[in-house]
């Protein structure tokens, strides 16, 4: 499972931009660009991205499963 990829698919699927994800998740986009190919990830950024990205936690855990 691939968690950071989820986030990634999510992003193209919803059309937000790295930039605005990294605002909203209150980092620089060169940490949540980590974050992004991280395969592991505190439950607390899932939920936080999630909640950007307009999708439960569990729909991206989902996601995660099928990448």
């Amino acid at each position: 499972m691939h968690i950071g990829k989820a986030i990634k698919w999510f992003q193209v699927e919803k059309r937000v931009p790295s930039v605005m994800m990294a605002k909203s998740l209150g980092v620089t986009p060169q940490q949540f660009s980590r974050w992004r190919a991280s395969k592991d990830l505190k439950l607390s950024i899932v939920v936080a991205s999630a909640a950007v990205l307009g999708v439960s936690p569990g729909e991206l855990i989902d996601r995660a499963k099928c990448l």
